[in-house]
């Protein structure tokens, strides 16, 4: 598969340049991507004890469906050879969208970099590429709730400083 895209190369420990490619994830990359997940529910300080026991299959099974159904794409950012990186864009579906013509909104979400290659273009890189999959995927929207980690980066793309209103039932 061709990279999507490939921004300059970051400068890696002791100055040295490593090169980023940001791409769509293979099949075997989701256990990858499950491992980032729970590394990012982890540092938002989520609980282990809401995952199911087989919580990594059923991750797995999920995006590739939602990949078979066009829904769905996994983006993975690979440095000297290794995964550090993942994000999923997933087109959002509405009832609505049988009967209006209102544009189709978007959602990112699993922006996860691994620590020690962090802040040097890779969650910018996967959040772009997953912008991208979801404007040629018809997309005029795209939401995604913010980690306090992430959220000076995403205003800095253009994303507008809201807080996602919730409630539990």
């Amino acid at each position: 598969m061709e990279p999507l895209q490939n921004p300059p190369p970051p400068h890696g420990e002791h100055g040295v340049k490593t090169a980023l490619d940001v791409r769509e994830a293979r099949p075997h990359e989701l256990a990858v991507a499950a491992r980032h997940y729970l590394g990012m529910r982890r540092e938002l300080g989520w609980n282990d004890d809401a995952m199911r026991a087989d919580w990594e299959t059923l991750f797995v099974t999920a995006y590739e469906e939602g990949a078979r159904a066009g829904d769905m794409r996994y983006f993975v950012a690979e440095a000297d050879g290794a995964v550090v990186g993942s994000a999923v864009a997933m087109r959002v579906r509405a009832m609505a969208d049988r009967y209006e013509r209102a544009a189709r909104s978007g959602y990112i979400a699993n922006v996860y970099v691994e620590r020690a290659h962090r802040r040097k273009g890779a969650a910018r890189a996967l959040t772009t590429a997953a912008m991208d999959w979801l404007r040629a995927s018809g997309c005029a929207v795209v939401r995604l709730r913010a980690s306090p980690y992430g959220r000076t980066l995403y205003e800095s793309m253009g994303f507008t400083p809201s807080d996602e209103m919730e409630l539990t039932l």
